[in-house]
Order: C-alpha cells, then sequence, then structure tokens
C-alpha cells in the first residue's frame, strides 16, 4: 500500500494484524522496515521475473518516461532506471488478459501481445482526467536494467473516454477464476462511485474489452444505501443522492 509522508509519497509495507482472521479486517504497517521508498509516487502491482526478483514501475514528477524498481526480498527496493513508458498516474502493467470466446480458429502461430499497460492523464481541455489503455510485447530488462515495452502497430493506445469518466485503476489477478479485475473511480458531475470491471482481449478485433464482473447482481438483492443528501464539501459537486437505491431489477434515485 501507498501512505503520505511530510512531503513526500512514501511506499510502506503493511501486514495482517490478525493472520488468522479470514477476512483479514485488521492491518498494520512494520515499524522496522518502513517506509520501504520515498519521493515515489503510484506504483503499480509488482511482479516476480522469472529471475526470481520483485519489480514495479511508478509515476514520475519530472520526467516523461516511468521508472523501474526492483528488490530481493519485497523489502529492500531501489530505482533501477526508466523503462519508455509513458508516465501517468495510477500506472498498470500486467500479462494479457484472457481472450473474449469467438467463433473463428485462432491459429497456433497467431501473434498475441504480452501485455497490458494504462495511466492516468490530463489532457488539454480543461480539468477531464482520462485513462490511456494500450497492449504491447513487454521486455524484461536484465543485469539492473529497466524493461522496456514494444508497442503493437496495429493496435495504438485508446483512450478510456464518456460519461461518466473512469481513472485510478487497479489490476487485480483472480486466480480461482482465471480473470483479470479492474476496479476504477467512475465519475460525474453528480457522484462518483466504484467500479468493478472484467478485463479481457478480443483476437480477432485486437482490442481491449470490459465488461461487469459477475458476481455483481448479488449486491443489489436488497436496499444498501438510503441516506440524506450531503454535500461533501463546500461549492462541492461531489454528493450523496437522497434515497440512492440498488435493486434486482432497477436503479432508482432522487436529487
Amino acid at each position: 500500500p501507498r501512505s503520505c509522508g511530510e512531503g513526500n509519497n512514501m511506499l510502506a509495507l503493511a501486514v495482517p494484524a490478525d493472520k488468522w482472521d479470514p477476512l483479514y479486517t485488521n492491518w498494520s504497517k512494520d515499524a522496522w522496515h518502513n517506509p520501504l521508498l520515498t519521493a515515489f509516487d503510484d506504483p503499480t502491482t509488482a511482479w516476480k521475473t522469472q529471475t526470481g526478483e520483485y519489480r514495479m514501475i511508478s509515476n514520475w514528477k519530472v520526467g516523461k518516461v516511468a521508472p523501474e524498481y526492483v528488490s530481493k526480498d519485497f523489502l529492500t527496493w531501489r530505482r533501477i532506471g526508466f523503462t519508455n513508458l509513458a508516465v501517468g498516474e495510477c500506472p498498470g502493467l500486467f500479462p494479457l488478459p484472457p481472450l473474449v470466446p469467438t467463433k473463428y480458429l485462432i491459429s497456433p502461430n497467431f501473434s498475441l501481445p504480452s501485455h497490458v499497460h494504462h495511466r492516468g492523464f490530463h489532457p488539454a481541455r480543461g480539468d477531464c482526467i482520462r485513462e490511456c489503455w494500450g497492449v504491447g510485447n513487454w521486455r524484461e530488462g536484465g543485469n539492473g536494467k529497466a524493461g522496456r515495452m514494444e508497442p503493437a502497430d496495429d493496435m495504438p493506445y485508446i483512450e478510456d473516454a464518456g460519461d461518466p469518466g473512469v481513472y485510478a485503476s487497479k489490476d487485480f489477478w483472480d486466480p480461482v477464476r482465471q480473470r483479470r479485475i479492474i476496479y476504477s473511480w467512475a465519475y460525474t458531475k453528480q457522484i462518483s462511485v466504484i467500479t468493478i470491471r472484467e478485463l479481457l482481449y478480443h483476437p480477432i478485433l485486437k482490442q481491449l474489452e470490459f465488461k461487469p464482473m459477475d458476481g455483481l447482481s448479488q449486491l443489489r438483492t436488497s436496499t444498501h444505501f438510503d441516506g440524506e443528501f450531503i454535500y461533501m464539501a463546500e461549492n462541492s459537486s461531489l454528493v450523496l443522492c437522497r434515497n440512492y437505491i440498488f435493486s434486482d431489477h432497477s436503479h432508482s434515485h432522487s436529487h
């Protein structure tokens, strides 16, 4: 997890306070090892290389490409250089997700990209914030060198736009159901919510596809929130809507 320090962002390690708690309700930070990194911003989920190293990339406030960090024990981290990936808030880098089922036969020699990369950015059109998603072939750096992405020429990066906008995505791999879950902030001018989607890749159309995560309907079997109209801050457009009700078959709300 990431925590904010005095004037800088810091990377800190937290462990379950009770390892026997199946829900991992409470977490604690180890004072002996923290902070792991300082002057650090928005790390990706770390991955383990074939040589046994742990690696991750992050945002970078003073440059145009993302730095990469390495650790042998997940406690001591160091920056080993810079990738060729463009910087951006809340980046992600992970293997290609499962394929969209298709009726077309795919040749064993069919070329697929190896990884997905995404980042947040602020386009030059006011205060709008968006995410940029793309695929390519990730080449792991060896001998203390940062990795590089070879973008797919026929699959340019795309902007995850629309209303609501989506930002600050984090990815999780579900090893039980073998799926890639994307956990994001979705927002409009009136309200902000958390959206949970499943990510797939269409090998024929050569594009990433999002779909609602199976199981979300189980959260809408009864009323989960029936609150009052609350302003989060003075002159803020971010509000909780009064009588915002989720049900099996409809989303009803009143302002």
